[in-house]
């Protein structure tokens, strides 16, 4: 039955590209979803100033509201050390409840990231319903504890796998990607005015929207011998794009016309990853896009993430057979130029990679959280 009132739902999360790009998929699909079956419906989103600068918050052409709330960070063991943060976050929850009370939503979607923490608060207190999401295999501080009171908890892996949240609120939806991801592509991506080859073997290199110090010095360190056979692609990041478009100048005219270095892509990924012989990923939400995109993957979990939740979220994927890992503290530049040779030289292990990997790929994710949100 068609609402007689329009229906106004609030997207919270960010801090990171892992937390907004699926965000953005399941707002993507409510709007779609809202379209197609003529619900009146209205949409906002309520992130970090930062995240409201996000390339892919600006760069999105979907109808949605932006509101800034700011907010402190929510820590295991709060200490004196830590006030400052805590005044941050007491501050982000006045400013959250002001917002909430003028905007009225009808419901909450919540993602990690800064501003979530306040916003959910202020929705429970004000008896808001929430649906949150976790894309973790280990889930972190904010949607631990904001999964005590919301209405359901969609999670991107298995309910058994989630010991530390309610089990019975649990809807296993699989992690969301943007409708982009399930176009196939047809030609290589065109890489900032630069064109590949598609007579050469691709390995591309993409660590979040922040990039990755570890995996720059990484693959760095192995240029050269890769493309003597191979043409790359890596996505450095915003912080040392100028570090290494420098260090590619040292190479030789032959060498720099196979290595496309750039800060950051977002459209250009799905046909990056189909048409990659081997990709080199972190394994936090990127697992789900490479899911999609059938890569052949090399991941590599930062060793510091909170909960270190990207290895929990390798165990899973390589477990299944899906990925070969590395570890980042002890691995060598060697070690690595060594795996990625094996893989490019053996299609029967590309073939089974892919082939699994696609067991961690939800297309219906996004929708199936949009009719949970059109419905609560």
């Amino acid at each position: 039955m068609k609402p007689e009132k329009e229906r106004h739902i609030l997207f919270v999360g960010g801090g990171t590209g892992g937390h907004i790009a699926p965000l953005l998929a399941v707002l993507g699909a409510v709007h779609d979803t809202a379209e197609r079956k003529e619900y009146p419906v209205k949409l906002s989103y309520v992130g970090l100033p930062t995240d409201l600068e996000s390339p892919l918050v600006k760069g999105s052409k979907l109808p949605f509201a932006k509101h800034m709330v700011h907010s402190g960070k929510l820590h295991r063991h709060m200490t004196l050390n830590h006030f400052s943060q805590v005044k941050g976050l007491m501050a982000g929850l006045r400013e959250a409840r002001i917002l909430l009370k003028k905007l009225k939503p009808d419901v909450v979607f919540a993602k990690g990231g800064g501003s979530t923490i306040p916003v959910a608060l202020a929705a429970a207190r004000m008896r808001i319903p929430i649906v949150c999401h976790e894309s973790d295999a280990n889930p972190g501080l904010a949607i631990r504890f904001i999964a005590k009171f919301a209405k359901v908890v969609c999670t991107a892996y298995p309910a058994k796998v989630y010991t530390q949240l309610p089990r019975r609120r649990i809807v296993h939806t699989g992690q969301p990607v943007r409708d982009i991801f399930y176009i196939q592509a047809k030609t290589l991506p065109n890489i900032e005015g630069e064109v590949l080859d598609p007579k050469k073997p691709l390995i591309s290199v993409v660590c979040g929207s922040q990039g990755s110090r570890r995996v720059n010095q990484l693959v760095s360190e192995v240029w050269e011998k890769l493309l003597d056979d191979f043409q790359v692609v890596h996505v450095t990041g915003p912080h040392e794009h100028a570090l290494y478009t420098e260090k590619r100048k040292q190479l030789s005219k032959f060498q720099r016309s196979r290595l496309h270095v750039v800060s950051f892509l977002t459209d250009e990924l799905p046909a990056l990853y189909q048409k990659s012989a081997v990709v080199i990923s972190r394994s936090g939400g990127s697992i789900a896009e490479l899911a999609a995109s059938r890569a052949c993957s090399i991941l590599i979990p930062l060793s510091t993430a909170a909960q270190n939740h990207q290895w929990a979220n390798a165990r899973v994927v390589v477990g299944a057979g899906a990925a070969v890992a590395l570890d980042e503290t002890t691995a060598t530049p060697q070690e690595l130029e060594k795996l990625i040779r094996e893989l490019m030289s053996d299609e029967r292990e590309q073939t089974g990679l892919r082939a699994a990997i696609g067991h961690f790929d939800y297309p219906d994710a996004a929708l199936r959280m949009a009719d949970l949100l059109l419905d609560a």
